[in-house]
């Protein structure tokens, strides 16, 4: 049996190499709302390193993030104006991907 564990790593992986050249922040956030992907275009945003924000807590990073609200949900938040700790505001999207 396939050690779920090797696979969802390799699956980050791959998406770390699809989602870090595109030019549009990208963040993945688990269930726990710990930060499993971020692309360089977010992380440079927020300004930190990469390597510093995954596993963390998103409320770490972002004491106004609404993905709690969004799992709870389970509806996708399209368009909506954000501001970051750092100040910057942005217009962003949250959009659940569950499986069920």
């Amino acid at each position: 049996m396939i050690n779920q564990h090797i696979v969802r790593n390799t699956l980050i992986k791959t998406m770390e190499k699809i989602f870090d050249p595109i030019p549009i922040p990208i963040i993945l956030v688990d269930d726990k709302m710990k930060i499993q992907l971020i692309n360089k275009a977010f992380s440079e945003y927020l300004g930190y390193e990469k390597k510093d924000m995954l596993g963390r807590d998103v409320f770490d990073l972002d004491e106004n993030t609404r993905w709690p609200v969004v799992f709870k949900t389970k509806k996708a938040e399209i368009a909506w104006k954000h501001t970051f700790r750092n100040g910057k505001t942005a217009i962003v999207h949250r959009i659940p991907v569950l499986d069920d």
